[in-house]
This record gives C-alpha cells, structure tokens and sequence, in this order.
C-alpha cells in the first residue's frame, strides 16, 4: 500500500512540475493582451507552447508577402466555423489594427501596403474563431513594415 501512495505523489509532483514548466514556456512566447475575439470575447487556452512567428518580405514584383511559423499548431481550414478541436484553426490578420482577413496557411499576399508605418499582426484562432491565450496574453505576433515614399518596402 505505501508503495501506491508514493507513486502517487511522484505523479503529483510530475504534474506541478510539468505546468509550472509549461506556464514558463507559455510566458515567453507571447507578449499582445488578449483582444476581444470575433466570438464575443470567448478564448480558449492553448496548448503549451503554441506560437507563432512572422516574415514580411519584399514581393518581387510589388507589395509584400506574410511567411509565418506556428508551433503545436495546425491549420485547419477544414474545420473554419466549427467546432472547436484542440490545437488546431486559423489566424486573423490585422494590419494597423483592423482586421482585415482570415489565414488558413502560412503565407498571404499583403499587396501594396500605403507609405508609412504600418504594424501587422497575427493572432491563432480555434476553428469557432475564439482567440488561443496563454494566460493574459494572445497567441499571436507583431511585425512593423516601414513604406518609404519611393514605394520600396522595408522591414523593421
């Protein structure tokens, strides 16, 4: 019998360890407070470490295109609107803080963006469109793309 109780414990012990690593991990991947969702403000927490990163690289014609790098994340464009499944969705992109479309995968065409300093961001979102949180904090990333005048995009 002492030897079950031991093992219990050892499992317990396990599991604090395991969440407090994950809310440690958690912190570091993402910064934004949690925006109000397009679900009246429903969220669902994420899986430890999900996140997402973004490129914004200078198109060889005109514009720019949007790269991004989820962790324990996938895309789901299947499932947009429906129930919701752990660890998998969409993103919303939003651009000076306007949302401006859904993302069912990693690259988007943003087009011509207008002369000055524009902030992109990107939030993962669950397939029912709440937004993924790890605490206070949405699971999403931000870019600043700086347009000169001369139409040549840069990137910060």
């Amino acid at each position: 019998m002492q030897f079950i109780r031991t093992r219990a414990v050892g499992r317990t012990t396990m599991l604090a360890l395991a969440l407090a690593v994950a809310a440690i991990a958690a912190t570091t991947v993402t910064a934004a407070p949690v925006r109000k969702s397009d679900v009246g403000g429903e969220h669902i927490h994420a899986r430890a470490g999900m996140s997402v990163k973004i490129k914004v690289r200078k198109d060889a014609m005109k514009g720019c295109n949007l790269f991004l790098t989820t962790k324990n994340f996938r895309w789901a464009p299947e499932h947009a609107s429906g129930k919701h499944v752990r660890g998998e969705g969409h993103a919303h992109l939003f651009i000076d803080g306007k949302k401006v479309t859904r993302l069912y995968g990693p690259a988007y065409y943003l087009g011509e963006l207008a002369e000055g300093s524009h902030t992109v961001t990107v939030s993962l979102n669950a397939n029912n469109h709440a937004s993924y949180v790890h605490g206070d904090n949405e699971v999403s990333a931000t870019k600043t793309v700086v347009v000169p005048a001369a139409t040549s995009t840069q990137m910060k």
